[in-house]
């Protein structure tokens, strides 16, 4: 990841922004309120996500610091019980590893 520039990631962070938003108006018009509100908290310009696909349970990938700096990554993978509507409890561990 240190090919990538910091503004190459920005824009990623921000194209995966937009997806999210996506979901989160479909999930709403769906009348899914947990899967809308969970999205919404995801639309936050503070987090970034590198990767993002609300289809089905839904797939994800945040980035906690800087990763076009980072020396060292460690990627935390879920289990199966692990969806974007109990995404919140993954990332709370998340944010304690860093």
């Amino acid at each position: 990841m240190r090919a990538a520039p910091p503004a190459a990631l920005a824009e990623r962070y921000a194209a995966n922004r937009e997806g999210i938003r996506a979901a989160e108006r479909m999930a709403a018009n769906c009348g899914d309120k947990r899967r809308a509100a969970t999205l919404r908290a995801m639309v936050d310009p503070a987090r970034q996500f590198l990767s993002f696909d609300g289809r089905y349970g839904g797939r994800t990938a945040e980035v906690f610091g800087d990763l076009s700096r980072a020396e060292r990554i460690a990627v935390l993978v879920p289990g199966s019980d692990t969806s974007l509507n109990t995404y919140e409890r993954f990332q709370a561990g998340a944010m304690v590893l860093q």
